[in-house]
């Protein structure tokens, strides 16, 4: 008889976190309308070019902080591409982000790494 594997459903908060959207629509709407001076470039594409200049960087701050054991850094890397993500509507990775944050303050090696691959996808 072959062994077969049980599915394990996933935990609710995941299932909430990855069956929204990637970006809340209406936070960018609301930049857009209380930042945007008329006949400049577009504020929101302005700021999701940064978006990305700065969550590569975060990222990989914050790999390198777990593959050193760099608590301080790892959290200051996390609650900043925490802030950054929700800022830009990007609320499922912030969601992500803000739990690096959290499950890292004990340091808990293989919970980062974990979610820190969470947030790479």
């Amino acid at each position: 008889m072959a062994n077969t594997l049980t599915p394990v459903s996933p935990p609710s908060k995941l299932l909430r976190v990855f069956s929204s959207p990637s970006v809340n629509q209406e936070v960018l709407k609301n930049i857009r309308e209380e930042v945007q001076v008329e006949g400049e470039v577009d504020v929101v594409t302005e700021l999701i070019d940064l978006f990305f200049e700065d969550t590569l960087k975060q990222l990989q701050g914050i790999k390198a902080a777990i593959n050193n054991s760099a608590t301080d850094a790892l959290r200051a890397n996390a609650h900043a591409l925490k802030g950054s993500c929700q800022n830009l509507g990007v609320l499922p990775m912030g969601e992500i982000a803000a739990s690096l944050e959290k499950k890292c303050s004990g340091w808990r090696d293989r919970k980062c790494y974990r979610t820190f691959h969470r947030i790479r996808k």
